[in-house]
């Protein structure tokens, strides 16, 4: 993300010059922080490690079923070993929480199984 700010800031001048670019209210890296949301499966550590760079909030877990990258019917050992030592709170937001929240599915039968279970998670 920073790469897009550095170009925004490199270019924009000479695009509001040539090109009537009228100049953005935030830098790129903030619109994708706003708007955009990652996922991850389990062969993605890197992007657990960097998790607050991108923030908690804006990633979560996938397991791609039904497809072929799926790693049904053993996706809980998978998930284990890519939040080893992850906080359980940040866990519990990147498996669960975060996609409840942006379906706006915690107030679902389900979901609210699943929110009666974020009471549990250690702190």
């Amino acid at each position: 993300m920073e790469e897009a700010d550095y170009w925004y800031e490199r270019h924009r001048h000479w695009a509001a010059r040539l090109l009537n670019f009228k100049p953005l209210k935030q830098r790129p890296s903030d619109y994708v922080r706003q708007h955009i949301c990652f996922s991850v499966q389990h062969v993605e550590r890197v992007a657990i490690e960097l998790r607050h760079h991108m923030g908690v909030e804006r990633i979560m877990f996938a397991t791609d079923f039904p497809h072929i990258e799926c790693d049904w019917p053993n996706t809980r050992p998978f998930a284990e070993r890519l939040f080893a030592d992850v906080p359980a709170d940040e866990a519990f937001k990147i498996a669960a929480h975060n996609m409840l929240a942006y379906f706006r599915l915690e107030g679902t039968p389900m979901g609210r199984k699943v929110m009666a279970q974020e009471s549990a998670v250690p702190r």
